[in-house]
C-alpha cells in the first residue's frame, strides 16, 4: 500500500499521472511551488547574462549617438556651459564602471530578489541523508550546464547533511550561495535524529553572514516545521496512513491537553458529546460543569482557549483521513520538539515497565534471536529450491523432483 500511495505523491510533484495525462490545476500546487523556487534560482543564475547584455545594449547606444546617461541629461536641461562638461563626463565614467553592478541591482529591484548577494557565479550545494540522491542529483545538475554559456556557468557540490556537508563546505558559504537539502521525516521515531541532524547542518551554513547576508536555503520534506534560518520550506504531500509512534504521540498530546483542561480547576470536560447539562446542549460536544464561581475573566480566557485546543485534537486524533497532512500539532513540530516528545514518552513507558512484575517483561536479545534463527531457515530452504531446480524456472517439475530424490534415496 505504501509504494501505491508514494506514486500518488509522486503524481502531484510532476503534475501528471502514471498514465500521463496532466492533472487538474487544483492537483497543481505542489508541482507549482516546486516549480516557482525553481525559477527564482534560474533568475540568480542568469542576473549576470542579463546584466552584460543590458551593459552591452547601453554601451552601444550610448557611444553611438555621444550621449552618454548624465551628459545628454545635462545637454537636455541647458546645461552646456563648459564647467559642466569635465563634472557629466566625470559621472558618465563612474557608470560605465560600475555598470554590470548596476543592472544587477536593477534587476533584482525588479525581481523583488535578494540585494545582498554577491554578484558572481553561483554555487548550488545539494544536501541528502540518502548519499546516492545527493550524487544523483548532483552528476544531473552538473550535466544539464556542461554545454552553458560561461557566463551562466553554474559549480555544484553534493554532501550528507547528516555527515560531511558541514565540514566539507560549510566553510565555503558566502552571500548568494544556494543550498537545497532533503528532510527525512521527523516525525516517525526512526528518522527524528536523522532529521534534528540535518537541520542542524542546515542552521549552522544558513547562519554565516556578511553584511547581513547568507547563503539562501530552501529544505524539502513532510515535516511541516519550517527552520528559522532558511529561506523557503516546501512541504511535499504524502496519502500514505500514520505509523504507529504518530498516532502514539496524538493520543499523548490528547491526554496531556485534557489533563491540562482538568488541572486549571475552572472547567471540567467530558466527551459526552451533545449532553443535556444545567446550562443546556453544548454546540461543541462537550459538557461542561462550573467548579468554581470566583474564578476571573482571565482564568475563564484561558480556559476556554484550552477548551478549544482540546476539541481541536480529539477531532485529528479521531480523523480517520488516510492523508498525514490531516494531523494536528505533531505535523508542525520541530525536530527537537519530536525528539523531546518521544522521549517523555519512552520514559513514560520505562516507568510502567518498572512497576510490572518479570514475568510480564519481554527479553528484547531473545526475540531478535529468535528472528534470526527463523530468517536463517527462511534462507536454508531457499537455497535447497534453488539446487533442485536445475532449469532455474522457479517451478519445480516432475523430472526435478525425482532427480533431487534419488539425491536423497539412489535406491529408488
Amino acid at each position: 500500500r505504501l509504494n501505491a500511495d508514494n506514486i500518488k505523491a509522486l503524481e502531484r510533484i510532476v503534475g501528471v499521472d502514471r498514465k500521463g495525462t496532466v492533472l487538474h490545476d487544483n492537483l497543481l500546487h505542489k508541482a507549482a511551488e516546486l516549480r516557482a523556487a525553481g525559477d527564482v534560482w534560474s533568475e540568480h543564475i542568469l542576473e549576470n547574462a542579463k546584466a552584460y547584455i543590458m551593459t552591452f545594449i547601453y554601451i552601444v547606444v550610448t557611444v553611438t549617438i555621444g550621449y552618454p546617461l548624465i551628459s545628454g541629461i545635462a545637454d537636455a536641461a541647458g546645461l552646456r556651459d563648459e564647467r559642466y562638461y569635465y563634472i557629466t563626463r566625470f559621472f558618465d565614467s563612474l557608470i560605465y564602471f560600475w555598470l554590470p553592478q548596476i543592472n544587477v541591482m536593477i534587476l533584482r529591484i525588479i525581481q523583488g530578489r535578494n540585494k545582498r548577494h554577491r554578484m558572481v557565479g553561483r554555487t548550488v550545494v545539494i544536501g541528502d541523508p540518502c548519499p546516492w540522491v545527493a550524487q544523483s542529483a548532483e552528476a544531473f545538475l552538473s550535466k544539464i550546464f556542461a554545454c552553458s554559456y560561461s557566463i551562466a556557468g553554474l559549480n555544484v557540490l553534493s554532501g550528507n547533511p547528516a555527515d560531511h556537508l558541514v565540514h566539507r563546505h560549510t566553510h565555503r558559504v558566502v552571500r548568494g550561495s544556494l543550498l537545497v537539502c532533503g528532510r527525512p521525516d521527523g516525525r516517525l521515531t526512526a528518522l527524528t535524529t536523522l532529521e534534528a541532524s540535518t537541520c542542524l547542518a542546515v542552521n549552522q551554513a544558513s547562519s554565516i553572514q556578511s553584511i547581513g547576508g547568507t547563503c539562501e536555503s530552501i529544505t524539502i520534506g513532510h515535516n511541516k516545521s519550517k527552520l528559522p534560518l532558511s529561506a523557503k520550506a516546501i512541504f511535499l504531500e504524502s496519502f500514505r496512513p500514520q505509523f504507529l509512534c504518530e498516532k502514539l504521540l496524538v493520543e499523548s498530546e490528547v491526554k496531556s491537553a485534557d489533563m491540562s483542561l482538568t488541572a486549571t480547576g475552572n472547567l471540567k470536560v467530558g466527551p459526552s458529546a451533545f449532553a443535556e447539562t444545567s446550562t443546556g446542549k453544548s454546540s461543541s460536544g462537550f459538557s461542561f460543569r462550573r467548579k468554581s464561581s470566583t474564578a476571573t475573566s482571565g482564568d475563564a480566557l484561558n480556559t476556554s482557549h484550552r477548551l478549544k485546543m482540546l476539541i481541536t485534537r480529539r477531532g485529528s486524533a479521531q480523523a480517520t483521513s488516510g492523508s498525514d497532512d490531516g494531523l494536528d500539532s505533531t505535523s508542525h513540530r520541530s525536530s527537537a520538539a519530536l525528539i523531546g516528545a518521544y522521549a517523555n514518552m519512552e520514559k513514560e513507558a520505562r516507568s510502567k515497565a518498572s512497576k510490572v512484575g518479570d514475568h510480564n517483561k519481554f527479553d528484547i536479545d531473545a526475540i531478535i534471536e529468535e528472528m534470526i534463527k527463523e530468517r536463517e531457515g527462511v534462507d536454508k530452504y531457499r537455497k535447497i529450491f534453488e539446487e533442485i531446480d536445475a532449469d532455474g524456472s522457479g517451478e519445480l517439475d516432475f523430472d526435478e523432483f525425482v532427480e533431487a530424490y534419488k539425491k536423497i534415496n539412489p535406491d529408488v
